[in-house]
């Protein structure tokens, strides 16, 4: 038996991806990214647009947010790491994105393209100059680990945006007390 990196699987992936994603459409655009959702926060992912997952209860994620120049559509297609069993599941939001209400905002999710590591949202109709966020996380809690997602489509694709993730409630607590408590260091 041949012994396989996940960086040569990657790469071979991501390539047969941008044939099937990008290869027929007049594309502008394209910008890969890689991350890794080991270790992230979790949420309970949505399972389709109406009810949240079973398996998947606490997944980790994570996000990327990003723009378009130009109104059009687009591809989104993300590789997970097949060396280490990761099962990924994508979704796509619109605007911000908040772990605790997993349906605002959800455009599309997809679970399983080609094979169970990698899932696509093809031919989705994006705004220019409207912010989206990409989740990358698995498909059950024990589904975590490396990926690469590929953006592409008619304009131009900006990473990064005024909103990402709402912050999750205990978060927002904590800025509080460290607000309360400056504000009385201040009154002293």
């Amino acid at each position: 038996m041949r012994s396989t990196s996940w960086g040569s699987v990657q790469a071979r992936f991501v390539a047969l991806i941008l044939v099937f994603c990008c290869g027929g459409a007049a594309m502008a655009g394209m910008t890969i990214y890689s991350g890794d959702t080991t270790g992230g926060p979790t949420w309970n992912r949505p399972a389709g647009t109406s009810s949240l997952s079973g398996v998947g209860t606490a997944v980790p994620y994570e996000t990327q947010a990003f723009s378009v120049s130009s109104s059009g559509h687009y591809t989104v297609t993300s590789v997970y790491d097949a060396c280490a069993g990761y099962d990924g599941y994508l979704h796509l939001y619109a605007g911000c994105f908040d772990p605790q209400d997993q349906f605002t905002n959800l455009m599309a999710g997809d679970d399983d393209f080609i094979t169970i590591y990698s899932a696509q949202v093809a031919g989705v109709y994006l705004t220019g100059g409207t912010s989206y966020v990409i989740v990358n996380s698995g498909f059950a809690n024990s589904d975590f680990g490396a990926y690469t997602t590929t953006i592409c489509g008619c304009g131009d694709i900006q990473l990064g945006g005024p909103c990402t993730t709402v912050p999750a409630p205990g978060a927002l607590g904590l800025v509080a007390v460290g607000c309360l408590s400056m504000l009385r260091r201040r009154r002293r």
